[in-house]
């Protein structure tokens, strides 16, 4: 029998958000498992990759989560929580424990523990949904933190029979990686500014933000179902507020549900072709004319690049 399992993903800092991108989300490779001692059956890896996720044991001599990590099969499902609107479903594939592993993906934490229960998972899709329906669904308060990791409710059977159920019934709110790495950056962000500042003050400290960013070489980019979007959270955030949350081509944008204006962020000079991760080269699109930018021919292109040069874009 396949058991579900739902875990909430703190992203309250760049680190953690790195952490998720970089091992969860960014399929880590085969010889870095290899170099700890764990030896995984060759199917489950893709193109010599594989998704990591893991657990700490928690404090205190029974380990709480040590209990839960056990019951971890193959083919059970996790259903990741990293924000207000968003899972992450996964398959697992198989687990191990190694503390080795764990400190060389993710180092420790502030009780020196790491995540060394470690679960190796298929993603089987990003979806939108809001949280609060999602505890309805799970038979829980909306008020509940979903801290740290639990089995889910018989009620969420009673509407979906099986996972696969769930994940057709939701299938019109399957996100795109841009979407999902977007709203975490929102995310994020919003944890990192001071409060209470104006909008000459917000944009300075993002300014300060991004600039700090941009000194960091870590791997900043995440890769879902063979889709690699390379951006980091507060470079993506200063350029929508340096760009007022409006299409500098055409000017459009519109409100979310939860009350902001939406834009994406866009890359003038593609990555794949040399164009650097900076803001410089980084420019907030609606939808439609980001479309146009990434994957129209050269006369959608260049209508993009033309309405960005008329609206004063140094390109």
């Amino acid at each position: 029998m396949v058991d579900v399992y739902i875990i909430s993903i703190p992203i309250g800092s760049e680190k953690a958000v790195n952490n998720m991108n970089n091992t969860l989300l960014n399929k880590v490779d085969k010889q870095t498992i290899l170099a700890h001692d764990v030896v995984l059956p060759e199917y489950i890896y893709e193109d010599n990759k594989i998704n990591v996720w893991g657990l700490v044991p928690g404090r205190g001599i029974n380990q709480p989560n040590v209990r839960q990590w056990q019951r971890f099969k193959p083919h059970d499902i996790v259903i990741f929580v990293p924000s207000k609107y968003n899972l992450i479903v996964t398959e697992i594939l198989a687990t191990t424990r190694n503390k080795d592993l764990a400190n060389t993906l993710w180092g420790v934490d502030k009780n020196g523990q790491t995540w060394e229960l470690i679960f190796f998972v298929k993603i089987l899709g990003i979806i939108e949904k809001d949280k609060r329906s999602f505890l309805r669904e799970l038979g829980y308060s909306e008020k509940d933190p979903l801290m740290g990791n639990r089995k889910i409710t018989d009620k969420f059977f009673s509407k979906y029979p099986s996972i696969d159920t769930f994940l057709n019934l939701n299938l019109e709110t399957v996100i795109s990686p841009e979407s999902f790495s977007d709203d975490i950056a929102k995310q994020t962000v919003e944890t990192v500014l001071p409060g209470r500042l104006n909008k000459e003050e917000r944009l300075t400290h993002l300014k300060d933000l991004a600039d700090k960013a941009l000194q960091d070489k870590s791997r900043d980019y995440i890769e879902v179902n063979g889709k690699r979007i390379k951006r980091k959270a507060i470079l993506v955030a200063y350029v929508k507020e340096r760009d007022n949350y409006t299409c500098r081509a055409c000017g459009f944008t519109f409100k979310k549900k939860d009350g902001e204006f939406y834009v994406e962020v866009a890359h003038i000079k593609p990555l794949s072709q040399g164009g650097p991760d900076d803001p410089e080269n980084m420019v907030a699109l609606c939808p439609n004319c980001h479309k146009k930018l990434d994957k129209g021919d050269e006369a959608a292109r260049n209508e993009v690049i033309e309405a960005l040069k008329r609206n004063g874009v140094n390109i």
